[in-house]
């Protein structure tokens, strides 16, 4: 029973490989070349083309990074201005299955159907991608769009979580003991006060008896009145 699940399941993911290699589904780097060339940012020069050249490619455990040589003609700013047009493409018809997401699959009578709801699931996915330029046009092709929602995590120490780096598993730690100051900035409604709120309870939670506060509050005491008869505040205004 268990041998038939197993070769059942090895040979549906090779079925549906060969399915999606033949359908042209889940190959990025040929959906950019076609992009590129319908949507007119390839270089005609008399009989010739310059295309967007492909330099290098390498896979990640959250998508693909593509490094690009732009022709002469073009710059970053035109990718730029058709980046909403690039990611529509990528995300016609894209899937791709790997290895890791039969690992989850039940070795039992229905793995074909399995497989079969891990295509749709595949199929609806949305990928997000990231341009930048360093002398090369970088395309980064993430998997999965960027969350709605992080939980909250306190860190360790004086290290404070402050986000999710590119591969958006990894987090970025601030060590308030390395680097005890700290610059916030950003436009209205961005988030700096929910941000240093998050600081301030995660200092209380990991250094309750190391913290001492003194509170200026820009916003009429609103923001930071919750924290006024706690023994850690020194002085608040």
């Amino acid at each position: 029973m268990i041998f038939e699940a197993v070769t059942t399941t090895f040979f549906g993911a090779l079925s549906l490989k060969a399915y999606l290699s033949k359908s042209g589904v889940g190959n990025d780097s040929k959906k950019l070349n076609k992009i590129f060339t319908l949507s007119g940012l390839n270089v005609k020069d008399g009989k010739q083309t310059l295309t967007t050249q492909l330099m290098k490619k390498r896979n990640y455990d959250w998508g693909s990074e593509y490094r690009y040589r732009i022709p002469l003609g073009r710059s970053f700013e035109d990718y730029v201005y058709k980046q909403k047009v690039i990611e529509a493409g990528v995300n016609t018809r894209s899937v791709k299955i790997q290895i890791k997401d039969l690992r989850g699959l039940k070795l039992d009578r229905d793995i074909i159907t399995n497989i079969k709801n891990l295509y749709t699931k595949k199929l609806t996915d949305r990928k997000e991608i990231e341009l930048s330029y360093d002398g090369m046009l970088i395309i980064r092709i993430y998997n999965d769009p960027l969350p709605t929602k992080v939980s909250f995590s306190e860190g360790e120490g004086w290290k404070i979580v402050f986000g999710a780096i590119r591969d958006r598993n990894s987090l970025i730690m601030h060590d308030f003991e390395n680097i005890p100051h700290l610059c916030l900035g950003g436009a209205t409604r961005y988030g700096k006060s929910n941000l240093i709120n998050c600081i301030i309870n995660a200092l209380l939670r990991q250094q309750p008896d190391n913290v001492s506060l003194h509170l200026i509050d820009l916003k009429g005491g609103v923001e930071l009145c919750d924290y006024e008869r706690i023994r850690q505040t020194e002085s608040i205004a």
